[in-house]
């Protein structure tokens, strides 16, 4: 008996997508169900690229089913990529929480060079969504810090120059509390910094309360700070006297310090004991990663509490302007 191979095919998103079944006798893949109109028969023929074209047909339990050939697997494979999944529209939540699953699996060569493709795709729509935030910001007249003394607080700040110089010195640095986190390292070589803080100094009111806009302090900044000797110190005296506490990298102020308040620790993401795709982003109200508070952030336009009902921010003009700009993370 011959090997085959059980896919069946969905409509979804005006796209023709391919299902695995999962049965026993098939390949296992990274491919899931997707939901939606069903393409007819005939439809499902006359879309079969001619590599693929199906050895039988047949339908059970309601599910559409092609039969392929061994021969047509690495075709098949291709299709189905973290990063194909990705950029053909399927929900950024999903394809990340299969890339985090994999564990340190993800680094290996079967799938390393899939998503660190994933990983690059987010950073340059986060990079877009950020250039599209802060020119619709300038527009009504947003208080953007315009005096620097440091990088953090420049609004926006392209990739520096010694991006990679900085971030060895900075692993080295870390080395011995843990692992910087792939995303963080592609942030600073595909997107700099950020700094959307209201400059509380030149204009005390402000047009949005305890809005949280999104901050990411600049690679030259965190290498000057971790390079103190000081910061070595006081990161060991707070991991001794608490077992809880995980080693970090401080990134942002919290968003009660962003309005002048007096608030809690800075937001800071998580150093990992072994080489990780992401990490969590620590001190953060939404207890989540670094790519997901970036995804966040990027659904409330740059601000990830500015829809807090406590505070009654009038910001939907400005989400009805920016939000159909912005690309999904």
């Amino acid at each position: 008996m011959r090997d085959v191979f059980c896919f069946g095919w969905y409509w979804y998103a005006d796209k023709l997508q391919l299902l695995e079944r999962g049965r026993s006798n098939c390949l296992r893949s990274n491919g899931r169900r997707l939901t939606g109109r069903e393409p007819t028969v005939q439809q499902k023929v006359t879309s079969t690229p001619p590599l693929l074209t199906p050895t039988a047909y047949s339908r059970q339990g309601g599910e559409a089913l092609f039969v392929f050939d061994k021969s047509a697997i690495c075709y098949l494979s291709n299709i189905m990529t973290f990063y194909n999944r990705y950029i053909n529209g399927e929900d950024g939540k999903s394809v990340y929480s299969d890339i985090y699953n994999l564990g340190q699996e993800a680094f290996s060569d079967k799938y390393f060079d899939d998503i660190q493709n994933v990983l690059t795709e987010t950073f340059k729509r986060v990079a877009f969504n950020l250039e599209i935030i802060f020119s619709e910001l300038k527009n009504i007249n947003y208080a953007f810090k315009t005096e620097f003394r440091f990088n953090f607080e420049r609004p926006l700040l392209s990739p520096l120059l010694d991006t990679d110089q900085l971030l060895i010195k900075l692993d080295d640095a870390v080395n011995d509390f843990g692992h910087i986190p792939l995303s963080l390292k592609l942030f600073y070589k595909i997107v700099g910094s950020c700094n959307f803080a209201w400059d509380y100094e030149t204009r005390p009111e402000m047009f949005w309360e305890c809005a949280d806009p999104i901050q990411i302090n600049s690679l030259d900044d965190v290498f000057n700070y971790v390079s103190d000797g000081d910061w070595r110190e006081y990161l060991s005296e707070i991991l001794e006297d608490d077992n809880s506490e995980l080693p970090f990298l401080e990134l942002a102020a919290d968003y009660l310090h962003k309005d002048n308040i007096s608030g809690g620790p800075p937001y800071s993401i998580q150093l990992t004991k072994e080489p990780s795709i992401d990490s969590l982003f620590l001190n953060e109200p939404n207890e989540t990663t670094f790519i997901n508070y970036l995804r966040i952030c990027m659904e409330n336009c740059g601000f990830s509490r500015i829809t807090n009902l406590e505070h009654e921010n009038d910001y939907k003009d400005f989400f009805a302007k920016v939000k159909p700009q912005l690309k999904n993370i």
